[in-house]
């Protein structure tokens, strides 16, 4: 759900923030290739900002957990507890700064989120987003 609250910010921002065409947009967010290093360049590059501080440091914690219950290491329940309320903590953290910006909740309801305005041509929006970082076919 987490990564999935990331792709959504990087949708969200070039819909809302670039008037992005939404298919192509979903399209080159949803088949791009993205590490953890990747999402962190990609977010400053649409946004114009880093990751809050708070929000890198419970999103560090959560992972490091993640990689032991991917890897089949085990992990105690007060741990795994704890990778969860650092998720929540991130969420948070990502939603209050990209409302307080761009009045953008990409873990929350994104109903109306990029408004009337007028999007850019298919064209266009496929050349922007290869150079903001995206692979498209």
């Amino acid at each position: 759900q987490m990564e999935l609250g990331q792709n959504m910010a990087l949708y969200c921002g070039v819909v809302k923030v670039y008037k992005a065409n939404a298919a192509i947009a979903s399209n080159a967010v949803s088949t791009h290739h993205m590490t953890r290093e990747g999402f962190v360049a990609l977010y400053e590059t649409i946004f114009g900002f880093s990751l809050p501080n708070t929000a890198a440091q419970a999103l560090k914690t959560a992972e490091d957990t993640r990689d032991a219950v991917m890897h089949g290491k085990p992990a105690t329940d007060r741990r795994l507890r704890n990778a969860i309320a650092r998720i929540l903590e991130y969420a948070q953290a990502i939603n209050k700064q990209l409302h307080g910006a761009h009045q953008l909740r990409p873990f929350g309801d994104l109903r109306g989120f990029s408004g009337r305005a007028k999007k850019l041509p298919k064209s266009t929006t496929r050349f922007m987003l290869k150079g903001m970082g995206f692979t498209i076919a």
